[in-house]
């Protein structure tokens, strides 16, 4: 008889800049944990609290920082994000983990299948969701994503000449990825190069992993009564909350989150209710 094969578990990872966790942070790394699939956390500095249920490991291991010690943020929103953007290239090109987004919600362990694991709407107006993605050290569209951030000047090869020739008039040879808008590496780099490429026909149905339409994000805080079912989130892989737009609404409440609704029962599930960023009435 042959000995059962004992599979290992990939490994999911994520980048957070700055020294604290959020509850949404702590709920969506929690949930990777009791699924089993204990995840990955780099920051470039130390957490003020490092919950027992992340592995944590430098990111300049991945993608050391400059001399100034500077995190790229866009333009325009000055936001990590963009950062966030070069780095996941890196890691994907350097480990066999899957990146999965700070607000990425696992309702079942994630699986690559040989390396890969895209999901969203092939066709979304040219971008491609990236909050949840793997793919091979190899893969054509990584190397080609890779060498565009890296290029100076940086000038997004899908712009009309009209966008290319304002944008080279405004930054000229200074160009970089960090001039960029917000989304133009992330996204939109996403659908280009994967669409070159041809990996794009691998991409799983949206709903796979971001099993809650945005159009559902002001019934997380309310009394849930059941109404998210409809989207059968319980049988897909993960939910995906808007980081910004968690936030914003929760600001709205004060911070509290009623036990009654569905983020307050997600936040009970996973035993943070005395966290003390779990304002729980």
């Amino acid at each position: 008889m042959t000995p059962a094969v004992e599979t290992v578990p990939d490994r999911v990872a994520s980048l957070w800049i700055g020294k604290r966790l959020s509850i949404l942070e702590k709920l969506c790394l929690k949930s990777f944990a009791d699924v089993g699939q204990t995840p990955i956390l780099y920051t470039y500095e130390p957490l003020d609290e490092t919950p027992d249920y992340i592995e944590w490991r430098d990111a300049a291991t991945i993608m050391p920082l400059d001399s100034t010690g500077r995190i790229y943020r866009d333009p325009v929103n000055h936001s990590p994000a963009v950062h966030a953007d070069v780095f996941r290239l890196n890691l994907l090109h350097q480990t066999d983990e899957i990146w999965v987004d700070c607000d990425a919600y696992a309702v079942k362990p994630f699986r690559a299948k040989d390396g890969y694991l895209l999901c969203g709407r092939r066709n979304g107006r040219g971008r491609l969701r990236n909050g949840v993605i793997s793919l091979p050290k190899d893969s054509p569209a990584l190397l080609n994503w890779l060498a565009f951030v890296r290029e100076t000047p940086c000038v997004p090869p899908w712009w009309d000449p009209q966008l290319k020739t304002q944008y080279t008039k405004l930054y000229g040879s200074r160009a970089t990825f960090s001039t960029l808008p917000l989304g133009v590496i992330g996204p939109l780099a996403a659908h280009y190069f994967l669409t070159q490429s041809g990996e794009i026909d691998l991409t799983l149905p949206e709903p796979e992993y971001y099993a809650l339409p945005f159009s559902t994000r002001l019934q997380w805080f309310a009394k849930d009564k059941g109404q998210l079912d409809v989207h059968d989130w319980q049988s897909k892989t993960s939910i995906h909350f808007f980081s910004s737009v968690f936030r914003t609404n929760l600001a709205r409440r004060n911070y509290q989150i009623r036990r009654d609704s569905f983020v307050g029962r997600l936040i009970l599930k996973h035993g943070l209710e005395n966290d003390p960023d779990a304002i729980l009435i």
